[in-house]
């Protein structure tokens, strides 16, 4: 239950008890309203619950460090209602060299799939675990959060490989040219073995 339906809580409770003390048959009808409205938005969350899939893909599992991929999420919802706030919980990689979580926003619209596209940079080498963690939707008026998909990281199936990134060596061009001169220098030339030191006069 979010805050706005623990305020709603409250407001049932005073209207019943301003029912019971003053018994205006008015308030009747008013505290009806308070306590049917929720169970008819929770159980209409529960149905979406069972309506809504998700689906997610690492566009390149292997990059190099600096390289970028994107992972795509996307949920489906095969109803007439629509979800107004979807909070999912990432895990994806981060500077500190252990995968982090980051929460995205999004609201699902009826028979539209709604597509998230999440940048990950490779900056540490290594394999990590990435994908979606959770998925919690609010009803329509905000009172309720109910988990529609859940993962533990254990069971996270999609894994991204980060390779050392290979570095050119600018000065390449300037080394072989010196190799070269070195290679020259190591030629035979007269006077360059002891044994023909006496050879080099006539």
């Amino acid at each position: 239950m979010t805050a706005r339906g623990i305020g709603w809580l409250f407001l049932s409770l005073i209207a019943w008890l301003a029912l019971a003390v003053s018994g205006l048959s008015h308030l009747k009808l008013v505290l009806a309203i308070l306590l049917i409205l929720p169970l008819v938005s929770l159980v209409l969350l529960w149905r979406l619950r069972q309506r809504t899939s998700l689906a997610q893909q690492l566009e390149n599992p292997v990059i190099k460090r600096g390289e970028t991929t994107v992972l795509q999420v996307r949920v489906s919802l095969r109803s007439h209602q629509m979800i107004p706030q979807a909070d999912l919980l990432l895990q994806k990689t981060s500077v500190h060299d252990r995968p982090q979580e980051e929460t995205c926003l999004a609201t699902v619209l009826p028979s539209v799939e709604t597509v998230l596209n999440i940048r990950m940079s490779g900056y540490h080498r290594g394999i990590y675990a990435v994908g979606v963690k959770r998925l919690r939707c609010r009803d329509l008026f905000g009172l309720f959060r109910i988990v529609f998909f859940s993962c533990p990281v254990s069971r996270l199936t999609h894994q991204l490989a980060v390779l050392p990134a290979a570095y050119a060596f600018a000065r390449l061009p300037e080394l072989t040219a010196l190799l070269r001169e070195q290679q020259q220098q190591r030629s035979w030339k007269p006077g360059s073995d002891l044994d023909t030191i006496a050879d080099i006069r006539q």
